[in-house]
């Protein structure tokens, strides 16, 4: 399980990141890189939190939410480990000349746990909704139209060229949803998808079950028979129910969750802290630069100057990441020398002079 968090100022940049952490029996020096994955038997993870909803259209999907929604659904398409995104449920998707039209053809024999297929006109349905909401329109405020040209295939039209609209279908508005489900306004609809577990009881803020998919359209997957995620919010309550042995896993954004279970034996993390994917939280100091005193460059530069991000990731954040220099790892191809001020407090003073 991958995830990110960046702490990112507008002027101030401290990076870090969000860990799963996950349990091994104690005793089984196996890490989850090297075993070899069995079918059957069943997990408890634990979440930092609890979602709203399960509707792609209303959920407030955060990390939790997404891992609810990636248990019962599948996206149109993925994001490989390099960053580049690869078909899902959709075998391809192609642009015109100048990007603003694309082209998505889906794979063939895909259905809803319902079983109803899942076809162009399903996401069309699915596209449109979201649209529509105000949690989701405005990640497609640049379409204007879609077209279904046969069973498999859909045609998205742009009101300007739209090159990243791949990217976005692997986000919440990619993932699909059953006409049955969509057709519930409330919001409170057991969820429909064609992912590799199917629904089984969702009681909020105790747990939620999902159970194998036997008609699951990836040969030999799901292994588990079933999962179970239980938010603890405390942070400390989680890493004391991962000790004890309650749940199975845990996936925290809090560093001294982290710090406590890093050299723990019996126990693995696993973080993406060097991941070229895009997949980041940001905690943001946000600079008001059209009235003074930020408008002036020299006050900003100071601000970066006087702020010891070292110090800051040692203090809080229990020294586990690098400062950060920019909103892209250096491993990303998006990565390049920014030339931002290192920590200098006489020349801080010198700027505020």
């Amino acid at each position: 399980m991958l995830d990110r968090r960046t702490f990112l100022g507008g002027s101030l940049c401290v990076a870090g990141g969000l860990l799963l952490d996950a349990c091994t029996a104690p005793g089984n020096p196996a890490s989850p890189a090297s075993a070899t994955p069995r079918s059957g038997g069943s997990l408890t993870f634990a979440t930092e939190s609890e979602t709203n909803s399960f509707d792609p259209r209303q959920g407030a999907w955060d990390s939790t939410g997404l891992l609810y929604a990636a248990t019962v659904y599948d996206p149109l398409f993925m994001q490989a480990p390099d960053g580049t995104v690869k078909p899902y449920l959709a075998r391809s998707i192609t642009p015109n000349g100048d990007y603003t039209e694309w082209t998505i053809s889906l794979r063939p024999g895909i259905r809803f746990h319902d079983g109803s297929p899942l076809d162009a006109a399903t996401v069309r349905v699915n596209l449109d909704g979201s649209a529509r909401a105000p949690l989701t329109g405005p990640y497609l405020f640049n379409v204007t139209g879609m077209k279904v040209v046969d069973p498999l295939t859909l045609v998205v039209t742009m009101a300007t060229p739209w090159v990243p609209f791949p990217f976005y279908l692997t986000r919440q508005i990619g993932y699909m949803a059953g006409l049955k489900q969509l057709a519930d306004t409330s919001g409170r609809a057991r969820p429909i998808g064609t992912g590799p577990f199917l629904f089984g009881e969702w009681v909020p803020g105790d747990h939620f079950t999902a159970t194998r998919n036997p008609s699951y359209w990836r040969p030999g997957l799901p292994y588990l028979d079933s999962i179970t995620y239980r938010p603890i919010i405390d942070p400390h309550s989680r890493g004391t129910s991962l000790q004890a042995g309650d749940v199975d896993l845990m996936h925290s954004s809090d560093s001294q969750s982290v710090a406590d279970f890093r050299h723990r034996p019996g126990f693995h993390q696993v973080n993406d802290l060097d991941s070229v994917l895009g997949e980041r939280d940001q905690s943001c100091i946000m600079l008001n630069t059209a009235l003074p005193p930020l408008n002036d460059l020299r006050v900003r530069q100071a601000l970066a100057c006087a702020t010891d991000r070292q110090r800051v990731i040692d203090t809080l954040f229990n020294g586990l990441t690098k400062p950060a220099d920019g909103p892209f790892t250096q491993r990303s191809p998006y990565y390049g020398a920014t030339g931002y001020p290192s920590y200098d407090l006489a020349r801080a003073k010198r700027l505020v002079a």
